[in-house]
């Protein structure tokens, strides 16, 4: 009981670090504020772009999107729950960064890798199903997430047979008045507990298929140069992918996972701790 409840109480305190840090970045804490004009993720254009460039410039931050569950493919059961904080690191490469600095307003200073923080919660069913919510929260901009998903595992797995899971997931931007965008996701996953029937260590693997859209319209506007003209663009493709991981229990109900994401313009890292039980 003990250490249990020193590990809620280390899991509270991480929590309530990332909590400050999320409003540190907001301007929501008496801290002075670096962004003197509107974020990169807030997708206002300032420049006509191209709809070649913009499915350039949209396909890594649609891939981000997704919801990565970042779990094995065991199902938590009942009464189980997963509440976790996680960061992704997504690598965005020169002609991303390119298009973004010629076209978006604050572009000019978009990192080779963006930092996305997410809330994700996930609740275990009958059945072997499992239900995940999902919160992508905007460190500067106005640019969100939200989204929802299933688990049905299919075998559950005990040495020597893995676990073997189907998920399928929507996103979609919020926070964005002249952009929609949004991701449906279907995928599988094996995982295998180690030591048997312990799960100390669980690795996982998969892979799966992003239907992927986004659509922008209204005026661009040059600041500078008080210049604007209509803007309507859209982009929609599948994205295939794959992805693999690990478990690690640091604590009686504390889960720490790390996890790497590929596909087509996607090369994501991605790192997790929640509280499950």
């Amino acid at each position: 009981m003990t250490r249990r409840t020193n590990g809620t109480r280390l899991f509270a305190k991480i929590l309530r670090c990332g909590v400050l840090a999320f409003l540190a970045a907001r301007g929501l804490l008496p801290f002075e504020s670096a962004v003197a004009e509107p974020a990169p993720q807030e997708f206002r254009f300032r420049a006509p772009i191209s709809t070649q460039d913009y499915g350039t410039l949209v396909r890594p931050f649609l891939g981000i999107t997704r919801l990565s569950y970042l779990r094995s493919a065991a199902p938590l059961g009942l009464p189980g729950f997963d509440a976790g904080v996680s960061v992704s690191g997504l690598m965005l490469g020169d002609e991303v960064r390119s298009i973004a600095s010629d076209n978006l307003r604050g572009g000019d200073d978009l990192p080779k890798t963006l930092l996305v923080p997410r809330v994700t919660i996930q609740k275990g069913l009958p059945f072997d199903l499992d239900v995940a919510a999902t919160v992508i929260l905007p460190v500067a901009g106005n640019l969100m997430a939200i989204g929802g998903g299933v688990q049905w595992t299919l075998i559950n797995g005990i040495a020597p047979i893995p676990s073997l899971a189907l998920r399928a997931a929507h996103t979609q931007w919020v926070g964005i008045e002249s952009t929609e965008a949004q991701v449906t996701q279907a995928e599988g996953i094996a995982s295998f507990g180690l030591p048997p029937g312990i799960h100390v260590f669980v690795p996982y693997a998969g892979g799966g298929m992003m239907w992927t859209s986004a659509k922008s319209s209204g005026n661009w506007l040059n600041i500078e140069t008080n210049e604007q003209a209509p803007l309507d663009v859209s982009f929609k493709e599948d994205q295939p992918y794959v992805l693999a991981g690990f478990q690690v229990a640091m604590l009686p109900g504390i889960w720490l996972t790390a996890e790497g994401q590929w596909g087509q313009s996607l090369r994501v890292s991605a790192a997790k701790l929640s509280l499950a039980f």
